[in-house]
């Protein structure tokens, strides 16, 4: 993992003695921005969102001791959830909604979520 260290960054970090550690994969912030922009229907920054982590994926160093770790799979599982969790509520705000088409929304919105939770 890549650490970086910021000398000099002024008087509200002296309690880090100057410093600044910075801990989190570039991956991971691109992967938060998206979350963040699909959720709430920035659709168009969470597509180039995307293509940005598609290449942050594929530049990642095969020394990376996240292997397994695919941040696209997970994004493409947090689209699962958020879908699920939109037609969930599309069909709740339904009058005529039967409680069956609620129990299987739910149901749905429970599995993507576990689904993207557990990746």
């Amino acid at each position: 993992m890549a650490t970086v260290q910021i000398e000099g960054l002024g008087p509200e970090f002296e309690n880090l003695n100057g410093s600044l550690e910075i801990t989190r994969r570039l991956s991971d912030k691109v992967l938060a921005a998206f979350n963040h922009a699909y959720a709430t229907g920035e659709d168009e920054v969470a597509e180039k969102l995307r293509a940005v982590l598609k290449m942050t994926e594929a530049k990642r160093p095969k020394t990376d001791k996240r292997t397994s770790y695919d941040a696209v799979r997970h994004a493409d599982l947090w689209v699962g959830f958020v879908d699920a969790r939109n037609k969930y509520n599309a069909v709740s705000a339904r009058k005529n909604a039967s409680k069956s088409d609620l129990d299987k929304a739910l149901d749905t919105m429970k599995e993507a979520y576990r689904a993207w939770s557990e990746a």
